[in-house]
């Protein structure tokens, strides 16, 4: 494990006030942070590792992009039985491919880190996970919002305070015995390191430029109601997102609800002209959007409601239309060429 690094203790509770991510400078702070939080809270780390840190975050323009982090959760009516046997057939074709990796369990799911040479274009790390998802059959327990570099993972050996369990490293060992097995062995922790299996590390698989390529997503599932392009949805659905992202997604939804706005009241106005009391409809509307996402399981884990809507009232009275594609593309927020990517003359 590398220092710095990037540390989060969040409650399960909906109603706790939840902390700042810290940064840990060396294996001590990382333990001490441990023993402080764990049994009390759930203690994360960055999936990525990060050049460069500010006092509380890794910088995002610094990031590894070495990994991909292959989530497989059973939420809701998914199996955790079903979940088990899609890690089994995962581990077992990156087994065949001899790709370099590791398992753990989550408490309530699995989870594997597939290791390749790092990249800045996350849409290959996509293109990669996509292949990934094509071997467990497309199967929904496979969490298709880890194309984040926000994304957090639970440190092993401490307790999951929803499930009661201890995340804990995996073997193929373990595989090859029944899930009841798994989850005996992470009643406690378990004190030993993760195995790395396979000896490649992933060439992830290239990529057209983005003026080049196709249409890759068509349309993306909403986690509320309101329509999201999939770069947003990809960025916002993690723990706690960035505030960037926060911003640009209350950006989006203040451009997509005032040319709602226009379009209703025959208006000839830019959506940005938008006044009056349309504002305290769209900051409303907004608000229960962000609250509708954060409800969905181990999402927006840090939502607060009152900060929540007098950032969002402050974006819409600044009258802060969504970013451009170039914008979303240089950030590194681009999953794949959409919709709404500008099209070239001719097209």
């Amino acid at each position: 494990m590398k220092f710095p690094r990037e540390m989060w203790a969040g409650s399960h509770l909906e109603s706790a006030i939840q902390p700042r991510r810290v940064v840990v400078k060396n294996r001590d702070d990382y333990i001490n942070f441990i023993r402080a939080y764990n049994g009390k809270m759930n203690v994360y780390t960055s999936v990525y590792d990060y050049d460069e840190f500010s006092h509380n975050r890794g910088l995002e323009h610094t990031v590894k992009i070495d990994r991909l982090f292959l989530d497989i959760d059973a939420h809701g009516e998914e199996s955790l039985e079903d979940a088990y046997t899609d890690l089994k057939r995962l581990h077992n074709w990156l087994l065949e491919k001899d790709l370099k990796h590791t398992m753990a369990f989550s408490g309530r799911g699995f989870y594997i880190f597939v290791y390749g040479k790092r990249t800045f274009d996350l849409r290959k790390v996509k293109a990669f996970f996509d292949i990934c998802h094509d071997v467990v059959y497309k199967s929904p327990r496979l969490d298709n919002r880890v194309i984040n570099t926000a994304r957090l993972r639970r440190v092993q050996n401490t307790y999951h305070m929803g499930a009661k369990r201890f995340s804990v490293v995996l073997t193929t060992q373990d595989l090859s015995k029944p899930l009841e097995h798994v989850l005996e062995v992470s009643k406690r922790p378990r004190k030993i390191e993760p195995e790395y299996y396979g000896e490649k590390i992933v060439q992830w698989p290239e990529v057209k430029e983005m003026r080049m390529a196709e249409v890759e997503i068509e349309s993306v599932e909403s986690p509320g109601v309101l329509p999201i392009i999939p770069c947003l949805r990809s960025a916002i659905m993690t723990e706690n997102p960035r505030h960037e992202a926060r911003h640009y997604l209350v950006q989006w939804y203040n451009e997509l609800l005032s040319d709602l706005v226009i379009a209703e009241n025959g208006l000839t106005c830019k959506p940005r002209e938008v006044s009056g009391d349309a504002l305290d409809d769209i900051t409303n509307i907004i608000c229960e959007e962000i609250q509708t996402i954060a409800n969905n399981e181990d999402v927006w884990i840090d939502y607060n409601a009152t900060k929540t809507h007098k950032f969002t009232d402050y974006v819409i009275r600044k009258r802060h239309m969504a970013p451009s594609c170039n914008t979303l593309i240089s950030k590194g927020y681009c999953v794949g060429k959409c919709w709404r990517y500008p099209k070239e003359e001719g097209e």
